[in-house]
C-alpha cells in the first residue's frame, strides 16, 4: 500500500468542503481534485470483535485489509464499527460494542481511545453515528444522549438528552436532526439549536426512524423511517428545515445524495427488492433500476464519492467477508474488491494536480 498521505484535500465523508495546502505556489496553474482513496469502516459481526479498517487506492487498485491492526499492533479496532468520518486531518471510527471513538491519523494510526461512558462512568454508552461542524463533532450513544466532542482537545465537552436509543443524525441550518429509533418504537427526530445545544422541539416521522438520515443539495433533511419490518413498510421522508413539515417519498431501506439525485435502495425480506434513483428537482423515482439489486446477497451500505459520483456499495455474501463494488453515476461496474465482514461507512480522500 502506498504511504497514507494527502497532499491537499482531505474530505468529510459525503461532505464537500475541502481543507489543506498545496505545497507549489503557482497560481496561473488551475487546481484539479482528482479520487485518490478510500477507507472502509467494515461493522463486523455485532457478537464478535472482528470490527476492521480497509484502504482502497483509486488510482492503483490496491486494497489494504485490517489496517487498523497494521498501523496499531497488538490492538484490536473492537466491536462493531457502526460510523466514521474524516474531519479535518482526523478520522473518528465508532466503535458500537466497545463503547468508543477512535481517533486516528490518516495513516491509521490511533491518536486516542475516548472512552464513551453514560453520567456517572460506571456503564458503557454505546455510541451509534456520529457528524462534524464548526470545530466539533456530535455522536449518538444508546444512553438516549448526544454528545459533543472538541476536535483539538478530544474531550467530550457536554451532551443532551434526546429520545430513547437515538441513532443518525445529520446537520443542516445551524441545528442537528437526531433519529429517535426507541429500539424499534420510537416515531420522532429530535431538533437541537448548536448555539445552545438545547432540544428546540421533537418532530414526528413515522415508526422507527433508524440509521439513515442525510442533509441533501436542496439543503432538506431526509431520513428512512424503517417502520416494523412486517405490514409498516420502510419510507423515505423528507423533512422541511424552514417548516419542519414531513412528506413522505417513497418505499426505501438505505439512501445517499449526490447532487439533485437520490439513491435509494429498497429491499423486503422475502419479497421485492430495488436500487432506483430519485430526481430532487422533478420529485421523480426513475422507473427503471440504477443497477439490478437482485446481483447482490445483502446490501450493507451505499456511499457516495463527492469528488466524481461514483457510487460504493457495500455486499455482504453468505459465510464470507464483504465486497464492495463500485459503479460509475450512469451504473456501470467499475470494480470490485473484498474487504472485511459487514462494509459500512466509506469516507473518501482526494488530492489536487498541477
Amino acid at each position: 500500500m502506498k504511504k497514507l498521505f494527502y497532499k491537499s484535500f482531505i474530505l468529510m465523508g459525503l461532505t464537500l468542503g475541502f481543507v489543506g495546502c498545496n505545497e507549489d505556489d503557482e497560481p496561473d496553474m488551475p487546481e484539479v481534485v482528482v479520487a485518490d482513496g478510500v477507507f472502509v469502516a467494515n461493522a463486523g459481526n455485532s457478537s464478535l470483535s472482528n470490527a476492521s479498517l480497509s484502504y482502497y487506492d483509486i488510482d492503483t487498485k490496491q486494497v489494504t485489509n485490517n489496517l487498523f491492526a497494521a498501523k496499531n499492533p497488538g490492538e484490536e479496532l473492537g466491536s462493531l464499527a457502526n460510523d466514521m468520518i474524516i474531519y479535518g486531518s482526523k478520522i473518528y471510527v465508532v466503535v458500537s460494542n466497545s463503547s468508543k471513538i477512535e481517533v486516528l491519523d490518516m495513516t491509521g494510526k490511533r491518536i486516542k481511545n475516548v472512552a464513551v461512558l453514560n453520567e456517572d462512568d460506571s456503564k458503557p454508552a454505546q455510541p451509534r453515528f456520529i457528524t462534524s461542524y464548526k470545530g466539533n463533532v456530535y455522536f449518538t450513544a444508546y444512553d438516549g444522549y448526544v454528545r459533543k466532542m472538541d476536535t483539538t482537545s478530544l474531550s467530550i465537552s457536554s451532551r443532551v438528552e434526546v429520545g430513547a436509543y437515538p441513532e443518525a443524525l445529520t446537520v443542516a441550518s445551524n441545528k442537528l436532526y437526531v433519529n429517535n429509533s426507541g429500539y424499534g418504537k420510537g416515531t420522532n427526530v429530535s431538533v437541537i439549536n448548536l448555539d445552545t445545544f438545547k432540544e428546540e422541539t421533537k418532530i414526528e416521522v413515522g415508526l422507527n426512524p433508524y440509521n439513515m438520515s442525510l442533509t441533501a443539495s436542496d439543503g432538506n433533511v431526509y431520513i428512512v423511517t424503517m417502520g416494523n419490518y412486517y405490514d409498516i413498510l420502510s419510507e423515505m421522508k423528507k423533512i422541511d428545515v424552514k417548516t419542519n413539515q414531513v412528506t413522505t417519498i417513497c418505499n426505501a431501506s438505505m439512501i445517499a445524495n449526490n447532487g439533485n439525485t437520490m439513491y435509494v435502495y429498497y429491499s423486503v425480506w422475502g419479497g421485492e427488492s430495488w436500487f432506483k434513483t430519485y430526481d430532487l428537482s422533478t420529485n421523480t423515482l426513475s422507473s427503471s433500476e440504477f443497477v439490478s439489486a437482485s446481483q447482490f446477497t445483502y446490501v450493507n451500505s451505499i456511499n457516495i464519492n463527492p469528488i466524481n459520483g461514483d457510487v460504493y456499495l457495500g455486499d455482504v455474501p453468505k459465510s464470507s467477508k464483504g465486497n464492495m463494488y463500485i459503479f460509475d453515476s450512469k451504473g456501470s461496474q467499475l470494480n470490485m474488491f473484498e474487504v472485511g465482514y459487514y462494509p459500512g461507512k466509506c469516507c473518501f480522500t482526494g488530492k489536487t494536480t498541477k
